[in-house]
């Protein structure tokens, strides 16, 4: 039987019917031909960084297939007549937890991995000390305290009082516990993989030479951008909630640029999570969690008020705010002058 006279490649109608299996220099050419056209993307595959975002990006993809898998064979066998409504619900109040625990083995997975493998090895995991971790933790807390602040001045959030009670006290404490730990796993080591593996290595190997500051700041913005871009694929976000994400990045960089740490800066995200949900009950990611305080929007009375909504952040929760963006353009500002000083 004959083998491919022709690459389908070069060739526009092909009758599959007359031709037999390909032959191994039909393969090679094809792979050739496929590889001179996608040629300009392995001078950026060079750069251990995109090659640690692209590892990462499948990790989520694959994660959240077998996390949305597991869930579905769970609540299927428990209950016969569970709607697609139902599994999407909880699927969507989970997925922080979900991706708190992905991130973790994530890291842990890597570095099994051999030094000759396509991720570059990864760097030393430092220690959890309160050094580092609280000054950013407080500062991220005190900063989420006042947004609620102005949420409950302005009326546009109100008070419902405490929601754990003392007949189901201890699951709904163990339910806290979880969903706090899984937060600060979450913003643990998704720092440590964007500043200490994606965007510290861009930095190595792009910002070299006289104008190192400037290319670092472009490295900086780039790794915002690709952060951003992350969050917003991964859990279906607006343009608002894009833009805290841009300026809580960009923050974080300088953060760690001058704290020559990630680890504040991932005390400092962990204290804004934490204080808007496991506490305040307020909608995260799209996520919505029954904290310690219950806080609600009020979206009857809020409707017409376009600038309260706008200032709050409406029912899509408080990173989509006004409010905290102008507080993060402030901490941005403010790193951004303490990084100068240092580099």
């Amino acid at each position: 039987m004959e083998s491919y006279p022709i690459s389908p490649l070069e060739s526009k109608s092909v009758n599959l019917s007359r031709l037999g299996p390909p032959s191994f220099e039909w393969l090679t050419k094809n792979i050739r031909i496929l590889g001179n056209r996608f040629a300009f993307i392995a001078p950026w595959l060079r750069l251990a960084g995109l090659r640690w975002l692209i590892g990462y990006w499948i990790w989520i993809a694959v994660f959240r297939l077998i996390a949305l898998t597991l869930l579905t064979y769970f609540m299927i066998t428990g209950n016969h007549g569970v709607r697609f409504e139902e599994l999407s619900d909880a699927f969507t109040s989970n997925e922080l937890t979900f991706m708190g625990v992905g991130s973790a083995l994530f890291v842990l997975a890597c570095r099994w991995l051999p030094s000759q493998s396509i991720l570059s090895p990864p760097q030393p995991l430092p220690a959890l000390s309160k050094a580092a971790w609280l000054p950013g933790f407080t500062q991220g807390s005190i900063l989420a305290g006042g947004i609620v602040l102005v949420f409950l001045l302005l009326g546009s959030h109100q008070y419902l009082g405490f929601f754990i009670q003392m007949d189901g006290a201890p699951i709904a404490l163990l339910t806290l516990f979880v969903r706090t730990l899984a937060l600060c796993s979450f913003a643990y080591f998704d720092e440590y993989i964007f500043r200490k593996q994606i965007e510290a290595p861009l930095i190595h190997e792009l910002c070299q030479g006289e104008k190192r500051w400037i290319r670092q700041l472009q490295v900086t913005a780039g790794t915002a951008l690709l952060y951003a871009t992350v969050r917003w694929v991964q859990f279906d976000l607006g343009w608002m909630t894009f833009f805290t994400l841009l300026l809580l990045s960009s923050s974080l960089s300088l953060r760690a640029a001058h704290s020559k740490s990630f680890v504040q800066g991932a005390g400092f995200i962990a204290g804004i999570l934490i204080f808007f949900q496991p506490i305040c009950s307020l909608p995260v990611f799209g996520s919505d969690f029954m904290g310690l305080i219950l806080m609600k929007y009020q979206s009857k009375t809020m409707e017409t008020d376009y600038f309260t909504r706008l200032l709050t952040g409406g029912a899509g929760g408080p990173l989509s705010s006004l409010s905290l963006q102008v507080l993060l353009a402030i901490d941005l500002y403010r790193n951004f002058r303490l990084a100068k000083k240092s580099i």
